[in-house]
């Protein structure tokens, strides 16, 4: 879904690369873009010129190319090649109008030229460092050394002077021991015709001071070494992405809540996540006991990588302030305010910590990551690209505006080749460094599928068991549509989208808070046969025209996430005269139908228990402790809805019929029986999959009513509402299914 992710979204480019009436690109090493907005006709002008360092370069020709964005766009052809790093403009005179453009590369830096394969970033040695730095269009790059992260931007204690390599790479070794230090690249280039240095973080940097404001030198294997069990630590085992129950949650959320039982300095934090055994005041289970006790296969953690908002160095545990974490800065460091300090190497240790306590019981650790825009861009403060390679990360008008389908001020161009590097290089990074099992891609229908299949076959290199899904919604940006990775576009590639088709049909359209869905009693949004395709893993889209999927393993089921209202939420709101026992009992059909569909299984935290946002749809900001925390008091409230969700995690796992790995294994063993009356019948036959049970009917009934069932020959049931049969009930003659809910007969 398209979200307000940040507390303050960014609509202009920045202070530094500000949209004006004539902008130019540099395309190719001789072909330069220039656009001039303004109401004459360009070719006209009497004088159109080009220099390079104050030299003239001569001009082969110039033909207009054609007319958007308000102005006209013109192609350039010089007789030599410029360099991308010289200060190029271009000059425009005539009687009754002037002007000139910095020449910023573009198309150019894709070419073979400027692509480095190696190593980038810093590659720490006790005694000796090397750091390597991409910045093709850089004057020069320096390399800033500081004693402590919070020491002023010019009191470094080293100043090297980095050398300039081939494709565009700038490299130094500092001999000694940096561990503990910090550091910032001094990127000197031609800003609007003027010689500038930007200091930057380091793009690749695995560690960073509090809030982001220095990348930070450390030693992993010290890291590693200080985690209890990290040497023998390894990935969870997936032997297909059906097998997946994902269960997602916010690291803050999740133990923040004095209803957590988590010890009091660990709340909020990573370490509130590994803590055993702790229980709410009604003394269940909480917190990991929670996830192991439910039985999700796989935890997907919203953005632990070093986001922007907030302030690391202050209380998190005190509500002083909230954020999702849309707003990516540094994307393969570790978010400080998760860890019990933002200083030194804590944020690493406790992160390794969690992923180690998580696959001790066998539960994977999903990151969510955000590749689609970053918080800043230009000179604004956690602009790093920019500061860096001006545009070159960002799909970029013409006229010099920023490609906005993520709604938060930029796109990043994924389709570049070293953009595409680094968002693999990242992926690559959390895989080695801290055993993550796999990445939900925030927004993915923004990034291309070439990268996308990239990041799957380095990741699975590595982790063979990894699982990549992301958020195939089709937004507007400068990447053709044929080439993002979006719902349509995925089929085949092994990598899930999220359902939005089961999603909107199940609990209503998730834009109207008052539209009813299947299980509160109204007509799916696209009908009953369209929903019986969904539940069979063979259609997605929340649209008229139905999305084909090409296997169950592309598929992400859910009807609840950190996105729009929760589950009960929505329930409360389409079907506000239903009883609190009605809208229990619809609760447990969403998530009994994602369950038993085909596909990969998801769900939102504590939606086990009725989790309840108190009506907020967009909470990515709100810092009040009743919103976002998880209320632990609900399981107790609850705890026959608990119930049922840990039955149906259980059912899933147990039997491989719900979990069919190709639609051609769908269609030979899953008949849909009836669609009628706000209901579902369908049968999986022939030991599916190779089930223990031979034969299964699964009896879904969105109606206001109970239903009576008959079925032929002799049958065991083992769901019936909320009541579930762990070693099954044999029917005598006919099962009455009860309103808003489903039934699971097996043979």
């Amino acid at each position: 879904m398209k979200k307000k992710l940040l507390g303050v979204i960014m609509t202009t480019a920045s202070t530094m690369l500000l949209a004006s009436s004539l902008n130019a690109w540099q395309d190719s090493q001789n072909m330069i873009t220039l656009f001039d907005s303004r109401s004459q006709d360009v070719l006209s002008v009497k004088s159109i010129s080009i220099t390079s360092d104050g030299k003239p370069v001569a001009i082969s020709s110039i033909s207009a190319s054609s007319q958007e964005l308000g102005g006209q766009v013109v192609s350039i052809t010089t007789k030599t090649a410029i360099g991308v790093a010289s200060n190029n403009q271009v000059i425009l005179s005539s009687a009754t109008t002037s002007g000139s453009a910095q020449i910023y590369p573009r198309n150019v830096l894709s070419h073979k030229k400027y692509y480095y394969s190696g190593k980038l970033g810093l590659e720490y040695g006790p005694n000796k460092s090397s750091f390597a730095l991409w910045a093709p269009t850089a004057q020069s790059a320096t390399l800033y050394v500081y004693d402590y992260y919070n020491a002023d931007i010019l009191n470094s204690s080293q100043k090297i002077v980095m050398k300039a390599n081939k494709n565009g790479v700038w490299n130094t070794k500092v001999f000694g021991n940096l561990a503990g230090k910090y550091y910032l690249y001094g990127v000197t280039l031609y800003e609007g015709g003027k010689r500038v240095t930007n200091y930057v973080q380091d793009p690749y940097s695995l560690g960073s001071g509090p809030n982001s404001q220095k990348s930070y030198i450390f030693n992993m294997n010290v890291v590693n070494a200080s985690v209890t069990g990290w040497d023998k630590d390894n990935f969870v085992s997936l032997q297909n992405n059906v097998d997946a129950i994902i269960y997602e949650l916010h690291v803050r959320d999740y133990t923040i809540d004095p209803s957590s039982g988590v010890r009091s300095d660990y709340k909020g934090k990573f370490l509130g996540l590994t803590e055993p055994l702790t229980k709410s005041p009604q003394n269940l289970l909480t917190g990991l006991s929670n996830l192991k006790k439910l039985g999700v296969t796989h935890v997907e953690l919203l953005p632990i990588y070093d986001y922007a908002s907030g302030d690391e160095s202050s209380m998190n545990s005190a509500y002083t302030w909230y954020n999702w974490g849309y707003d990516p800065a540094l994307y393969s460091n570790v978010e400080g305010s998760y860890a019990t300090t933002p200083v030194g190497i804590a944020r690493q240790e406790e992160l390794k910590e969690l992923v180690v306590t998580m696959h001790q019981n066998n539960i994977g650790v999903i990151k969510d990551v955000v590749f689609n825009h970053t918080y800043a861009t230009g000179n604004n403060d956690f602009s790093i690209f920019d500061k860096i390679v001006p545009y070159y990360f960002y799909r970029v008008q013409d006229n010099s505006v920023y490609s906005n389908g993520s709604g938060c001020g930029n796109d990043v161009a994924t389709e570049r080749p070293m953009v595409r590097k680094f968002i693999v290089d990242s992926c690559v990074s959390d895989t080695i460094n801290y055993h993550i099992d796999g990445f939900r891609f925030d927004l993915m229908g923004l990034i291309d599928t070439q990268t996308m299949m990239s990041v799957k076959t380095a990741v699975k290199e590595i982790n063979p068991s990894a699982i990549i899904i992301g958020e195939g919604w089709d937004m507007e940006t400068l990447l053709p549509a044929s080439e993002r990775a979006i719902q349509a576009n995925i089929s085949g590639t092994g990598i899930a989208a999220f359902n939005d088709g089961m999603r909107d049909n199940l609990r209503g359209n998730v834009f109207d808070a008052n539209a009813p869905g299947f299980i509160e009693g109204a007509t799916p949004m696209n009908g009953l046969d369209r929903l019986a395709q969904i539940i069979k893993g063979q259609s997605t889209g929340r649209n008229d025209t139905s999305i084909p999927v090409f296997s169950p393993q592309e598929t992400v089921n859910y009807v609840s996430c950190h996105d729009n209202a929760t589950l009960y939420d929505k329930i409360s709101s389409a079907a506000p005269q239903a009883t609190e026992q009605e809208k229990i009992s619809m609760d447990a059909l969403a998530f009994g139908i994602v369950m038993t569909s085909q596909g990969i299984a998801y769900m939102g935290e504590g939606e086990e228990f009725a989790r309840t946002k108190h009506g907020n749809d967009n909470s990515y900001n709100d810092n009040d402790p009743t919103v976002n925390p998880i209320n632990w008091n609900l399981k107790a409230k609850n705890s026959e809805l608990f119930d049922y969700y840990q039955f149906m995690i259980s059912l899933r796992k147990s039997h491989p019929a719900f979990r069919m790995t190709s639609s051609e294994m769908v269609n030979s063993h899953l008949q849909i029986i009836s669609t009628n009356n706000n209901q579902i019948i369908y049968q999986i036959t022939g030991s599916a999959n190779f089930d223990s049970w031979k034969n299964i009917i699964v009896i879904l009934n969105g109606n206001g009513k109970g239903m009576r069932f008959s079925p032929m020959g002799n049958w065991e049931i083992s769901v019936n509402g909320l009541t579930t049969y762990e070693k099954g009930r044999a029917i005598t003659k006919s099962v009455i299914v009860p309103a808003y809910s489903m039934a699971v007969l097996y043979q």
